[in-house]
């Protein structure tokens, strides 16, 4: 009868270590899925920001700004033409727009990076709902392992950075497990 109870709770061990791991991995993806979030989010800013700054370059014929001057530093200088901007097209390509078309452009760019944050969204909204079906599994198995006869004290420590081990202390004491034998023979004999 031991052996069996004893092989039941290492399958109770083994369940939980699986929780335990599918929680750590969904941390994980999670704490991911927010880097690409926020990653996006400033790409949008930067966009929206030059998309303004399209918008006003054509409204008049110069424009003084700070020239960069090689590696060495800015000078001051004038942007003229300010209806006609170089566009990077992808792989070191540029091609001539004008801030119009340039605009429309950003626009389409723009409507891709939110339909990528609106993707990671769902998808951390998924692998929440899987950590919280691992976190209630996670406590159900500790809750019978609270009871189990060969673990009377369990406390349960996760090791961060990519460890797939669960460590289990217990807390022995030799009159608990003599007590909670002799309740089992009293109540094993009817």
């Amino acid at each position: 009868m031991s052996l069996l109870n004893h092989d039941f709770d290492e399958k109770r061990i083994s369940t939980l270590q699986k929780a335990a791991k599918q929680i750590r991995d969904c941390f994980q993806e999670i704490e991911r899925m927010d880097s690409i979030i926020f990653e996006k989010r400033r790409e949008l800013k930067e966009y929206d920001a030059l998309m303004k700054r399209l918008t006003d370059l054509p409204k008049k014929l110069q424009h003084h700004a700070m020239v960069p001057f090689g590696s060495a530093g800015f000078m001051p200088g004038k942007i003229v033409r300010t209806n006609e901007v170089m566009m990077l097209v992808g792989d070191g390509y540029f091609v001539e727009k004008s801030c119009h078309e340039a605009n429309e452009a950003l626009l389409r760019r723009t409507k891709a990076i939110e339909k990528i944050i609106d993707d990671c969204e769902a998808d951390k909204k998924l692998v929440k709902q899987q950590m919280d079906f691992a976190e209630r599994l996670f406590s159900h198995v500790r809750f019978f392992l609270k009871f189990s006869h060969v673990f009377t004290q369990c406390n349960f420590i996760f090791q961060k950075h990519n460890s797939d081990e669960v460590e289990i202390r217990e807390e022995f004491d030799e009159e608990k497990e003599a007590e909670f034998k002799r309740e089992t023979l009293n109540n094993n004999n009817f």
